[in-house]
C-alpha cells in the first residue's frame, strides 16, 4: 500500500470498498491497531486503543467454547458484571452449541454480538455482510444505523458496494495501494 492521507469525520459511517488484494482488510488492521504499520494514524481527542472494536473478516473461535461461554468470557475480560443473554442475543444465535459449530454468518453474528456488550467509540467493521443472511443484513444495518446515533464512528469494508450505499456517510474505494473518495 502507498503513503494514505485521509481523514476521516467522527460520527459517521465510512465504507472501504476495493478488488480482492486492495488492501482493505490491512487498511482495517492498521485502523484498529491490530497490525503495524509506519507513520501515524490519530483519532482526534478519543486515542486510546480501548476505544476501538474490531470484528475481523473471519472471527475466531475456541473449538469447544460455546456461544454463552465465548459472551461470557468477553464480559469477562472487558469487566462486565452482569450480562442478559436473552437480550443481548438478538441475532437468535443458539448459544449453547459450539462456536466452532456456527455458520460463516453465524461466527459474524456472535463476534459482533461479543463487541455490543461494550461501549467503544470506533468501531471497525472488515466484510461484516459475508456469509449473513438478509434478515441478519438488515438487523446488522439496523445495529450499526443506532451506533452512529449515539456519536460512534463506523469503518465498513465490503464487497457489497450497494449495501455500503445503503448506510455509509461516504464510500471510499482503495485502488492501487491508493484510497480515493468513491
Amino acid at each position: 500500500m502507498n503513503d494514505l492521507t485521509v481523514d476521516f469525520e467522527e460520527n459517521m459511517i465510512h465504507g472501504i470498498v476495493g478488488a480482492n488484494g486492495a488492501g482493505k482488510s490491512t487498511l482495517l488492521s492498521c485502523i484498529a491497531g491490530v497490525e503495524g504499520y509506519d507513520g501515524e494514524i490519530s483519532y482526534g481527542n478519543k486515542a486510546k486503543r480501548s476505544n476501538i472494536a474490531f470484528l475481523p473478516t473471519d472471527p475466531f473461535f475456541f473449538e469447544w467454547i460455546t456461544g454463552r461461554e465465548y459472551l461470557k468470557f468477553i464480559a469477562d475480560l472487558r469487566k462486565i458484571d452482569e450480562v442478559n443473554y436473552v437480550a443481548v442475543n438478538v441475532f437468535k444465535l443458539p448459544l449453547e452449541a459450539y462456536a466452532s459449530s456456527y455458520s460463516t454468518g453465524m461466527k459474524k453474528k456472535l463476534a459482533l454480538t461479543a463487541l455490543l456488550l461494550d461501549e467503544f467509540d470506533f468501531y471497525v467493521l472488515d466484510e461484516p455482510f459475508n456469509g449473513i443472511d438478509s434478515e441478519g443484513v438488515l438487523l446488522m444495518i439496523d445495529i450499526i444505523e443506532n451506533l452512529q446515533k449515539k456519536g460512534k464512528t463506523i469503518f465498513i469494508a465490503s464487497h457489497f458496494t450497494s449495501t455500503l450505499m445503503q448506510v455509509c456517510d461516504d464510500i471510499y474505494k482503495l485502488v492501487d495501494g491508493n484510497i480515493h473518495k468513491h
